[in-house]
């Protein structure tokens, strides 16, 4: 079966000492034993560097799948790749990772440390089943802290990011509750006060559940754990 998909490339973000970045992944399908594959729409391709002039103190890259998505079944023969290039854009060190044959929702990666020996830009790649489909690069220069303007700038990203998905996660619990006290069988399939109000708190619980996944992911990929 061909692979269907749309490949990536973020603008390269300004890499400082504190530099992190995300690219959408687009919706995509893929084969894997005979089996059709889908990966949704909702997920985020996160990409953070920690250092000072060309040292890499730390380098973390690793998938975000809000509601939606984190229902999928994942990113299965998935690797991901650190490239390095120079500021002619010439690509000089690699860093391939290793291929996962399971499958998986959060896969992610971290790079040893280590001292650039130029200046450019630094790139994280997801490979899914032998094809890249996503990529979020970072410009290294001798700049050495982010402002707190830019550290700002992305915390009220992250924010806005994680209220969507919890509206969205609301809703999906809302609709199923009530989806299932309609159309379950053996049920009497009318929507009382009593349903609606189970609905409301099976959304709450989703929303919670949503966003207190996004927080715990969030301070793995920050903290380097």
């Amino acid at each position: 079966m061909a692979v269907a998909g749309t490949l990536v490339l973020t603008s390269s973000s300004q890499a400082l000492a504190g530099a992190a970045g995300s690219a959408p992944v687009q919706t995509f399908e893929y084969s894997v034993g005979g089996a059709t594959m889908k990966v949704p729409t909702g997920c985020m391709f996160s990409h953070i560097i920690r250092g000072k002039g060309k040292r890499i103190t730390y380098q973390n890259a690793g998938v975000d799948c809000a509601f939606v998505g984190a229902l999928s079944s994942g990113f299965c023969n998935w690797r991901i790749d650190f490239t390095y290039a120079d500021t002619d854009n010439r690509t000089y060190r690699t860093s391939r990772g290793a291929t996962h044959a399971q499958c998986k929702i959060d896969p992610m990666r971290n790079n040893s440390p280590q001292t650039l020996p130029r200046y450019g830009k630094a790139c994280a790649h997801l490979h899914v089943n032998g094809v890249r489909r996503v990529s979020q690069c970072h410009h290294i220069t001798k700049w050495v802290h982010m402002s707190h303007q830019q550290q700002q700038g992305q915390d009220e990203e992250w924010r806005v990011r994680r209220r969507q998905a919890g509206i969205v996660a609301f809703v999906v619990g809302l609709v199923g509750a009530l989806a299932f006290f309609a159309f379950f069988p053996g049920l009497p399939h009318v929507i009382d006060w009593g349903a609606i109000v189970v609905s409301l708190a099976v959304g709450a619980l989703a929303r919670w559940a949503c966003q207190s996944w996004m927080t715990k992911r969030r301070g793995e990929l920050t903290s380097g754990r």
